[in-house]
Parts: structure tokens; C-alpha cells; sequence
């Protein structure tokens, strides 16, 4: 009995294994943003349930962009990993400073949320 136990649960994760895991994606997304509206403070509450629909719905628009435009991938994430350790005292605080230590390409490859923040936002 045990034995047979034991190859079942093998196979199951075999099959398992066997299938690609992959981010949450859309639907994902649409969900946590649905339901984290209902985790709102009640004074925030009555603005943000009224547009509930409209808020999951729009949740995946920035996504919906990294696929359409090309450069837009590196935007939605940073492997700070690859800088060492917190505070990251290696990492320049501004774009230009950044570029001219690692290269715009291996910025892009580690990905580049905060480098945009600088460039867009801050002089």
C-alpha cells in the first residue's frame, strides 16, 4: 500500500513538473485589484467600490503596454540582486550616473523601474 502510495505522489509530481509555471497574469491581476478594494479603510472605501469594475478592468493596462511597446519590459521590474546587498551603495542614485557605470543595456537586462522614476521625475 505504501508503495503504491508513494509512486502515485511521484507521478502526480511528475505531471506536475511537467507543466510551465507562470506568473499570475491578467486575471491575476484583475482579481488581487478587486479584492483589495475590499481592504480599504471604510472612508476610502466609498470612492473606490463605486468603481470597482473600472479599477480591475484598468489593472492590467500597464501590462498590456509592456507587450505592445518594446522597451517597456525592463520597466516593470529591477533584480537588485544583481547590485549586491541593501543599501546598494554601488548603485548610482541618478540615470545618467547609472548609465555611465554599468551601460543602458545591462541596466535594461537587470531591469529599470527605478532608473525611469529618476529620469522621468527628478532633475
Amino acid at each position: 500500500m505504501k508503495r503504491a502510495l508513494y509512486f502515485t505522489g511521484l507521478a502526480c509530481l511528475m505531471l506536475i513538473a511537467r507543466f510551465p509555471a507562470h506568473g499570475w497574469g491578467f486575471y491575476g491581476h484583475q482579481k488581487i485589484n478587486y479584492y483589495a478594494v475590499f481592504l480599504l479603510p471604510p472612508e476610502m472605501l466609498v470612492l473606490f467600490k463605486p468603481n470597482i469594475l473600472f479599477l480591475s478592468e484598468h489593472s492590467v493596462d500597464p501590462d498590456k503596454r509592456r507587450y505592445a511597446v518594446p522597451d517597456e519590459g525592463p520597466r516593470h521590474y529591477i533584480d537588485m540582486d544583481h547590485y549586491g546587498t541593501y543599501p546598494y551603495p554601488a548603485v548610482p542614485r541618478k540615470w545618467d550616473d547609472a548609465v555611465a557605470k554599468f551601460g543602458e543595456d545591462s541596466l535594461k537586462k537587470q531591469g529599470i523601474v527605478p532608473g525611469i522614476y529618476n529620469r522621468c521625475c527628478t532633475g
